[in-house]
């Protein structure tokens, strides 16, 4: 068999015990999606989540390539032509074909371009950002609300391609001049199913969908005031006024709740327009968003970011909890480098990330019980008469043992009573008199003597 040949569908069915059909199929693309479909009939099902599972798949890069493209989370206002990640909790990508003022007309892409139908594009891999084969799928073109927009990942310049095929469709003939995937020519062919979960997805992001998802304020606040009184009686809840950090181009954080435990402050943001995942991705962006909300609460020792995921608040939102002090840029050592903030905190659900920092920064007390004391029954003023009389000796020794005449002198001239004085003095501070005053009242007494003298 040789790469213009193709196999017939019998040899597709038994693929698996002719290495040159294998072969083939590593390289023709027409016949891995004649396998599928072949293989789908085969084994017929009822649609499952495995459609979902593979089409977010094809649809998102893998961390390392991400990070690679973490720099253009804060590059300006989409434009025609980039393509963004988009999504709530789960992203896919997106090829931008208009900007309005309240919509963005994308076009799906995915990187498995088995999925690709006669309305697909096909892009080579040295004409797309990421490095790899990419396909748009102008079949299933949407509009998605401008807060759908999560990272960007480069630009490619389609436009003529894309109205070329979509022009083809229209007209109901095949693309001049573009490469693009086999038809679809059968209702059982599994693209069917791939394209309604896009289809579906970018339905989810409509403009409409982002009306009334502003951020759960004061819901968190109550969440957070029922759970703590079980976990920590002595923590207090206090809501915080409305408030918007932006986190690169999409997402935002909003201050939802001030929590306080004895001498310890910590706010409770929720994040809006992207996942927990997208936000740790690009540190720097999120560690000057939360420096932000630093600013309005001087005193609060960390911030605590949890993600707004669709549905109900419930205790299962993941969170971190980011100390302020981590936040800012600082010289690492020994280099000298200048470097950017590093989070590292493992996610948590939100109410036990709290209590759990809250557990670590004071211990979990609120009654004092009272000291007791030991000085109950002890004999002050003989202990103080025995001290001073033990000092005044020590000091006329340490006189009757210098050389000098004017030192031997100065030791002779000290006063007889001054033991009793001084056991006096102390007795005095030990009931509350100022040390102060103590000492004025001894030097005057003595400056009395010498006048008598």
């Amino acid at each position: 068999m040789t790469v213009y040949d193709h196999p017939s569908t019998l040899e597709l069915a038994g693929h698996e015990a002719d290495p040159a059909v294998r072969q083939h199929l590593a390289g023709c693309l027409a016949c891995r999606v004649r396998a599928a479909r072949l293989w789908h009939e085969l084994a017929p099902g009822e649609p499952a989540d495995d459609a979902v599972t593979r089409i977010l798949q094809a649809s998102s890069p893998g961390p390392a390539i991400l990070a690679s493209f973490s720099a253009q989370r804060d590059a300006g206002p989409p434009r025609p032509g980039d393509i963004w990640r988009i999504g709530r909790d789960e992203p896919i990508l997106g090829w931008i074909r208009q900007v309005f003022s309240d919509a963005i007309d994308v076009i799906p892409v995915v990187l498995d371009i088995e999925l690709a139908d006669q309305e697909s594009v096909f892009l080579p891999p040295e004409s797309t950002p990421l490095g790899m084969p990419l396909a748009l799928l102008t079949g299933i073109r949407g509009h998605v609300g401008p807060r759908a927009l999560l990272q960007r990942i480069g630009y490619v310049h389609a436009f003529s391609a894309v109205r070329e095929v979509m022009a083809a469709a229209r007209d109901g003939r095949m693309p001049d001049g573009v490469t693009v995937g086999p038809p679809i020519e059968s209702d059982d062919d599994q693209r069917v199913e791939y394209r309604q979960v896009i289809a579906d997805l970018l339905a989810d992001l409509g403009p409409e969908t982002w009306t009334d998802d502003g951020p759960p304020g004061p819901e968190l606040a109550e969440l957070l005031s029922a759970e703590l009184s079980f976990l920590n009686s002595g923590a207090q809840v206090l809501p915080m006024p409305l408030h918007q950090e932006p986190v690169g181009a999409a997402a935002s954080l909003f201050p939802c709740a001030r929590v306080t435990y004895l001498d310890t402050s910590i706010v409770v943001a929720a994040l809006t327009g992207a996942g927990l995942d997208e936000a740790l991705s690009a540190p720097s962006a999120l560690a000057d968003a939360c420096l932000g909300l630093a600013r309005l609460e001087p005193d609060a020792a960390a911030i605590a970011v949890t993600s707004k995921a669709r549905g109900r608040l419930d205790l299962d939102w993941p969170a971190v909890v980011l100390r302020v002090a981590d936040l800012r840029t600082a010289y690492e050592t020994p280099t000298g480098r200048v470097m950017a903030p590093r989070i590292t905190s493992e996610p948590l659900p939100v109410v036990d990330a709290v209590v759990k920092y809250l557990d670590s920064q004071a211990p979990a007390w609120e009654v004092t019980e009272p000291v007791a004391t030991r000085i109950d029954g002890i004999d002050i003023a003989g202990l103080a008469a025995r001290t001073a009389a033990e000092a005044v000796a020590e000091v006329r020794g340490q006189h009757r043992r210098a050389k000098t005449p004017a030192k031997k002198s100065a030791g002779s001239r000290l006063p007889g009573d001054l033991a009793a004085r001084l056991a006096a003095g102390i007795e005095a501070i030990l009931g509350g008199e100022q040390v102060d005053r103590v000492l004025d009242r001894l030097a005057g007494q003595d400056q009395t003597e010498r006048g008598d003298e």
